[in-house]
């Protein structure tokens, strides 16, 4: 009913007459399922719905997820029927700050976050003609345990939330830093880049945003090693440029 996994069938549509009549069940639908009363309560006649789908913006274009109605449709639903489902007494999800990746003909990669990491997820059957496996930092094979077969492969970058955190985390070593010693606030800043390359190892040189915000940050951190301490140019080249 789904079709094969290179060329999925669209929705209660087969690829030819001769597999829709193998076989005495044509459609399996759950009457339960609330995904099918999304477009009856939200009624969408315009195509509003694309607009202000959100995206991942930090990858390329051609690895986003394409904005496709019948996907768009999908993701808002799994959204309303998840929101649906909690109790508003206890807590509640907003879709400003959620993202909906779906899978389909239309969309050959899984996006998602977890852990401060964006992760693209690009199984083998979806690849286009001609590509092969990448072997470069921040990107990672994904084998089947019982063949040892490459199926996918992950490319990872950092979220605007785990830059976002070492920014909060450097602002806070600046605003508490006062009249400190020069050790003490390279110590600090010493601590945080160690911290940031430990816990996200490769993914960072493939995170410009991220190697902007080291450069304001050094910056920052120079400034007011110089305006507290009155730092020699030599004192100035203990700061090390990890990134």
């Amino acid at each position: 009913m789904a079709g094969l996994p290179q060329m999925p069938n669209n929705f209660l549509q087969y690829c030819n007459s001769v597999t829709k009549a193998c076989h005495p069940i044509w459609l399996y639908s759950c009457y339960i399922d609330q995904l099918h009363q999304y477009l009856s309560a939200n009624p969408d006649s315009t195509n509003n719905n694309v607009i202000g789908y959100n995206n991942k913006h930090c990858w390329p274009w051609d690895c986003r997820m394409r904005l496709i109605k019948p996907d768009v449709n999908l993701g808002r639903a799994v959204f309303w029927n998840i929101k649906q489902s909690l109790p508003r007494s206890l807590t509640t999800i907003k879709w400003e700050g959620t993202f909906v990746s779906i899978y389909s003909k239309d969309d050959p990669q899984l996006l998602f976050s977890m852990s401060g990491f964006e992760v693209c997820i690009l199984p083998k059957i979806r690849m286009l003609d001609g590509d092969q496996f990448l072997l470069k930092d921040a990107v990672w094979n994904l084998t089947n345990e019982q063949t040892k077969e490459r199926t996918a492969q992950a490319f990872l970058c950092i979220s605007d939330e785990g830059i976002q955190q070492f920014n909060n985390h450097i602002q806070q070593v600046l605003m508490s830093s006062g009249s400190t010693t020069f050790s003490k606030i390279v110590n600090k800043w010493n601590t945080a880049l160690i911290g940031l390359m430990t816990y996200h190892c490769e993914a960072v040189i493939h995170t410009n945003e991220l190697l902007d915000a080291l450069i304001k940050t050094e910056n920052k951190i120079q400034t007011l090693t110089h305006f507290c301490t009155g730092m020699s140019h030599e004192e100035d080249q203990l700061i090390p440029n990890l990134y």
